[in-house]
């Protein structure tokens, strides 16, 4: 961008300046003028989307590595097949992409308006157009630092959030601080090495390890004995070779589903009317065979194997509740209360209503007595109806991996926009997430 814009000071024919022994000898600024006006109104958004996705996809790559690396080192143990791109990892990098083309529209933006003041206020003062293509250029290797330095700043904040993105895939809550080492170490980071912290509560102060701006610090997992244990023994069972029948599988899950489905209906229902509300769309409480196995065709994509990809399938038995949006928190607390009493454990909660997330509702994952997981979204009939509705085409659209970067920026805006205006429940904050 910037040599573009000093390549136009040097054009030997044209309407800009030509160089000679002397220095810079004026044909026309006002030419400069338009030709900037026009530099300017010249939609690079695809160029700026390309620089953004491989700069995050490089950096996921990287993350990736680092993460199975360290973790193999501290336990011993291959977890390379659980760092792939789960949801969480998905939503972190669609997050710093848009995230990222912002910021590179942003220092294209300024630099360009600092250029065309420098050129207005030069024709205004009378400045020799020598001085004029000084402070230009000069604009131009200010911009270039700042540059860099943003591409650092993103690339740390970029680890971090993946790193706590995979540690928290794994079922890792806690993360000990440690520092480069170096002088360059703020004080307030150099205090933190060695300390123990949450992902849920992260240091006031500074936040999580490269969340501060050139942030060179990182996480190492606090991995307890217990997980260590289960993450081997579910590697064991994940090492067996895999059955290339993917319906056979899969006909084998909804055959397990249909059977153990009535039950469990039966039983949510019941919960639901006691706890003063009412389960909706009832109709497609089964996953159908061929969304379960789409669902499992983009997971081996992604570079999941079959059976992990089929182990992680929760959702072939899935429920929606509604609650008045005005005793909604009451009421879902009442059914939680139910549920245990009944032998069901909600193990995962995510609520949405709290961020400014396009999908607005609490979305649970449920563990009867035999250990079978299904899931249980709540909601109010507003946001109900609004997901069922024109969210839910915008999604589709959204989803289509055929959708270019820069409309999936719009329907996500649009997505956002919608829910904004949707009846928050009072309290809401009181359902904390659970992973």
């Amino acid at each position: 961008m910037t040599d573009d814009i000093e390549r136009a000071l040097q054009q030997p024919q044209g309407s800009f300046f030509m160089d000679d022994a002397e220095g810079f000898k004026a044909i026309s600024a006002k030419a400069l003028l338009a030709y900037l006006e026009k530099y300017e109104k010249t939609d690079r958004t695809s160029q700026a989307e390309n620089i953004a996705q491989g700069f995050v996809s490089r950096g996921d790559t990287q993350n990736q590595a680092e993460v199975s690396t360290n973790l193999k080192n501290q336990t011993g143990i291959d977890l390379a097949g659980y760092l792939r791109n789960s949801p969480n990892i998905t939503e972190k990098v669609n997050a710093m992409t848009s995230a990222n083309v912002q910021l590179i529209k942003s220092i294209r933006s300024q630099y360009l308006d600092k250029v065309q003041n420098a050129v207005t206020q030069a024709l205004v003062s009378g400045s020799l157009n020598k001085d004029l293509t000084t402070q230009i250029k000069a604009l131009g290797q200010t911009t270039e630092k700042r540059a860099a330095f943003i591409a650092r700043d993103q690339s740390s904040k970029l680890n971090a959030a993946l790193t706590q993105a995979r540690h928290e895939d794994l079922g890792i809550k806690k993360y000990m601080w440690s520092t480069s080492g170096d002088e360059r170490v703020r004080e307030s980071h150099a205090e933190k090495d060695g300390q123990i912290f949450e992902y849920a509560n992260p240091p006031v102060d500074t936040g999580h390890p490269g969340h501060d701006f050139n942030c060179r610090c990182v996480q190492i997992p606090v991995f307890d004995e217990v997980q260590v244990k289960a993450k081997a023994q579910e590697q064991e069972t994940l090492s067996e070779p895999v059955k290339e029948n993917l319906t056979l599988s899969v006909d084998r899950l909804v055959e397990k589903s249909q059977k153990i489905e009535p039950t469990i209906t039966a039983d949510i229902n019941n919960i639901a009317t006691k706890a003063g509300g009412k389960l909706v769309g009832l109709e497609n409480r089964l996953k159908s065979p061929a969304s379960i196995k789409r669902k499992i065709e983009a997971e081996v994509a992604d570079g999941f194997s079959k059976s992990l990809s089929l182990n992680k399938i929760r959702d072939a038995i899935r429920y929606t509740t509604v609650f008045k949006e005005g005793d909604f928190v009451t009421r879902y607390k009442a059914m939680q209360y139910l549920l245990a009493i009944k032998g069901y454990k909600t193990i995962i909660v995510k609520n949405t209503w709290k961020n400014d997330s396009a999908y607005k509702g609490v979305n649970t994952f449920i563990q009867n007595k035999d250990g079978d997981v299904f899931e249980m979204q709540y909601h109010t009939q507003q946001s109900f109806d609004l997901k069922n509705g024109l969210l839910h085409k915008l999604y589709e659209q959204f989803r289509n991996p055929k959708t270019p970067f820069h409309e999936k920026e719009k329907l996500l805006l649009e997505m956002r926009k919608l829910s904004s205006k949707i009846k928050v429940p009072k309290g809401i904050e009181l359902i904390e997430d659970k992973k």
